[in-house]
């Protein structure tokens, strides 16, 4: 178990789909460097033509046990102090995914300086 020092705070999420409260170190009165990480997936009902090509060209290369494969976007947001979850979750929801097809989830990670 890790112990952390008396310098972290905690951030409690804002929003359902925040997955975990995250510790983020103090940088200078009060504030902290946060990455928000925003990660788009294809809904599961809409057909996946890339991940689909990557499955049937890995017997190919030689690998096997491979089920499925859905191909998605990784977004990175860096924050200097907490950040706006809601704006966030605006951010993902109308710019970074199309959400007739795509869903998104967040997690927040600690940067240091």
């Amino acid at each position: 178990m890790t112990v952390l020092p008396a310098c972290y705070c905690l951030l409690l999420p804002k929003h359902p789909a925040v997955t975990h409260p995250m510790r983020i170190p103090l940088l200078s009165a009060g504030e902290a460097r946060v990455r928000v990480v925003v990660e788009v997936m294809l809904k599961p009902e809409i057909l996946d033509p890339q991940g689909g090509a990557v499955l049937s060209a890995l017997p190919r290369l030689g690998v096997s046990g491979v089920r499925s494969v859905r191909q998605g976007k990784r977004f990175e947001l860096d924050v200097d102090g907490e950040p706006d979850m809601e704006q966030i979750h605006q951010i993902a929801h109308g710019f970074l995914s199309n959400p007739v097809i795509e869903d998104y989830t967040v997690h927040l990670r600690a940067e240091y300086p």
